[in-house]
Order: C-alpha cells, then structure tokens, then sequence
C-alpha cells in the first residue's frame, strides 16, 4: 500500500487524531486508518464520498452509528473544548450546521436517526456533568468534616446523642427486641450502663423518635377511596347498564345534555352571588342601624 513517508511513520494516535480532525472514522486497525487519511489527502471530497457510500444500513434505513464518522464528530463537539459544548440547541440547528459543514458524511443520515442519538448525548454528558459535581461536591464535603469535624458536645456540655455510633446501635437493638414495650423509659435508661451519660428526657426522646421512624416507615399503603360513594355502592351489572346507555346515546343528545349541564352550572353560579349580594347588603344595613356613627345635633 503505497501511503505518504510522514503517514507511515505517525503512531497510532497521531493516525486517529489526523483522522478525528478530517472527519474521517477514528477506528480500526492502523493499516486502515493510513489508507483512510492517505485518500483524503489525494482527493477529500471523493474519500469523504466513498466512505458516506459505504454505510451500511439496516432494514429501517439507519446507518451504523456506533461505527460511524457522524458519532465521531458528535462526541468531539460535545466535548470541553468543542463548538457545541454548553450550547442547549435543537437537534435540528445542529443537523443543519453538520449537513453544510460535513456534507458527504451527514448526507446519508436521517434526521430522525441523528436526533435521537443527539438527545440521548446530550442526557449522558449531563449525567456525567452532575456525576462529576456530585464527586467534587463529596470530596469538599470530606475535606470540610476534617477540618471541622461534628462536636461531641452541645454548648451546655451535654453529650450529643446522634454522634454516639455505640449508644445509637444498642437503642436499635433495644427497640428491635421489644424491650421498650416491657420496661418503661427510665428502666430501660437504667437497664444499660451507655445510656446514664444521657439525660432521662433525652435519652425518652429518643426513643419515641426511633418508634415514630419505624411506624413511618412500616405504614400499610392506603387504598384510594373512590370518589363518587353512590358510583362504589352500584353492582357491575347496573354499571354496565350506564354505560350502554351512554353509548347508544346520539352525538346530539349528547352535545344537548352538556348545555344543559352548563346551564345548570351557570345558574347555580348567578344564584350563588345573588345570595352573596343579599347577605353583604343586609350586613351593611345592619351595620348602619347599630354600628354607624352618631350625628348629634
């Protein structure tokens, strides 16, 4: 394979650099990438031609996209450094800029094809993003316990309870094995030497704490009540009724129940602020027999 001197003597990753750049696919054996740049730099248009031809599509009319350039030169723009990092665009802004930009490589990809490997990059860059914040976040948040690290102790000098790893698993063991429905709090407080550091009324907090978590977290899902009661009490055999006869209703009996559904609605609204106009007038009234000012004369 006749290929340039200074070709053959690039190393691998200089080969799939050169080929990243050219848009050319960056994968496969180096005898394979040689002849690729080589024919891109003989005749660019006709190797870029060559190589959007020999794609092989499946039965949807895709192209093989894991292997192909069009990914390549996605993965490379979205990267740091690249032109559509950062940049929330449509997929179809940026099919249009590589159509005109790439033009023999994109032409044999579909758009429907390309938007959805775009959006589904787009999601795993920014999952990557907030996995690498969230790393970063937990290293500074380590580095902040080290530096200053939970207190032991409150400001009174008492003992805090949640930083005492032994006194906290000996209570969940207690409560575990029931001793707290057989002893009462001060005898359980008093059953265990690690918990007479404790006040009586902190370490009885505590227990009731730790009992409302276990409830909480063992309450039975309730069943949503329906909301129409009368609709719960029908037996199957009138709600199949119902809905026969909603059925065989006409489009126009329909459309007339429905006006007189919004009539109804509608009076019951002007009745409503009839009633409310009424009561504030009777109030102001009121207010101006007893409650008004006095006028001497």
């Amino acid at each position: 394979m006749d290929v340039y001197p200074r070709i053959s003597d690039m190393s691998y990753r200089e080969l799939q650099r050169a080929c990243k750049d050219a848009g050319l696919p960056a994968i496969g054996k180096t005898a394979v990438l040689q002849k690729h740049l080589d024919d891109y730099r003989k005749n660019p248009r006709k190797a870029l031609k060559r190589l959007a031809a020999s794609k092989e599509k499946n039965k949807t009319g895709f192209i093989d996209w894991e292997n192909s350039a069009a990914k390549e030169i996605l993965l490379k723009d979205l990267e740091p450094e690249g032109r559509l990092y950062g940049n929330s665009l449509e997929a179809k802004d940026v099919f249009d800029d590589y159509t005109e930009r790439y033009k023999y490589i994109f032409c044999d990809v579909p758009f429907s094809q390309f938007k959805a490997k775009y959006n589904e990059t787009i999601k795993k860059a920014e999952a990557a993003q907030r996995r690498a914040r969230s790393a970063q976040e937990e290293a500074w948040m380590k580095h902040d316990s080290r530096l200053y690290p939970r207190q032991t102790h409150n400001h009174r000098g008492e003992p805090i309870f949640d930083v005492d790893i032994e006194a906290k698993e000996t209570l969940h063991y207690d409560i575990k094995h029931e001793l707290h429905k057989r002893m009462t709090p001060k005898e359980l407080w008093q059953y265990r030497e690690v918990y007479s550091k404790y006040k009586l009324d902190t370490f009885r907090q505590r227990i009731y704490q730790y009992q409302k978590q276990v409830k909480c977290l063992n309450k039975p899902e309730k069943k949503p009540k329906e909301k129409d009661e009368f609709a719960a009490k029908r037996t199957p055999k009138e709600r199949n009724q119902k809905d026969e006869l909603a059925a065989k209703r006409t489009p126009k009996e329909r459309k007339e129940r429905d006006e007189l559904a919004a009539k109804r609605t509608q009076k019951e609204v002007t009745s409503s602020k009839m009633k409310e106009g009424n009561r504030q007038r009777k109030q102001s009234r009121s207010k101006k027999r007893h409650g008004g000012p006095i006028h001497l004369g």
